[in-house]
């Protein structure tokens, strides 16, 4: 006899996946709450400034401040002055609390008329600061220690950081500051500064 036809039990269907609740989206962190606020900085004060560069980059002033002025962003300092020797600081505040500040020392090529050295140790300082809430002011102060009477001046920049349409602006101006006399050279002493701008 043909057995009985055994009643088939359909399988459970299987549960569907619960995708992971998205997390709520963070608000980009504000650059009042790492930099001060001062319109003014003790530690900088230059009349005039020579521009030499003004470019947009296609992110905000946040970003920018992550990318290449925070902690942790030494590898683009580095890259960018082609140094062989690095060492740089973290960012301090500074007791007069009108920037936070950091020291930056390195070795760059430098190569002028009359000139034995092939390269020269730099120690920069840089003052950070909001200078309103929509305006960054990152001044450094740069000496050279191993060109002709490179204790006689200081390499200034100031750089310019607000917000653009598409992102944000950065304007540099610099200038040098002459800190010793020295009226008989100073035609010729004026070429070394020009050249460490670069």
């Amino acid at each position: 006899p043909t057995p009985a036809a055994v009643p088939s039990t359909p399988l459970p269907t299987p549960a569907k996946p619960v995708p992971p609740t998205p997390a709520a989206p963070t608000s980009p962190r504000s650059l009042a709450q790492v930099l001060p606020l001062a319109e003014k900085c003790t530690h900088f004060v230059i009349p005039e400034f020579k521009p030499i560069l003004s470019q947009a980059f296609p992110f905000t002033m946040e970003e920018f401040y992550d990318r290449f002025w925070g902690d942790g962003c030494d590898d683009v300092w580095r890259n960018s002055l082609k140094s062989s020797e690095f060492n740089i600081s973290k960012w301090t505040s500074t007791p007069e609390k009108c920037c936070v500040s950091r020291k930056i020392e390195f070795r760059v090529p430098f190569s002028a008329l009359g000139v034995s050295a092939s390269t020269t140790r730099v120690h920069q300082t840089q003052h950070l600061r909001l200078r309103t809430a929509k305006e960054v002011h990152l001044e450094t102060e740069s000496v050279s220690l191993d060109v002709p009477y490179g204790d006689s001046f200081v390499v200034h920049t100031m750089w310019r950081l607000t917000p653009d349409s598409a992102g944000c602006m950065l304007q540099v101006c610099t200038t040098v500051r002459w800190t010793k006399s020295v009226w008989m050279i100073k035609s010729k002493l004026q070429l070394y500064p020009r050249q460490l701008r670069r």
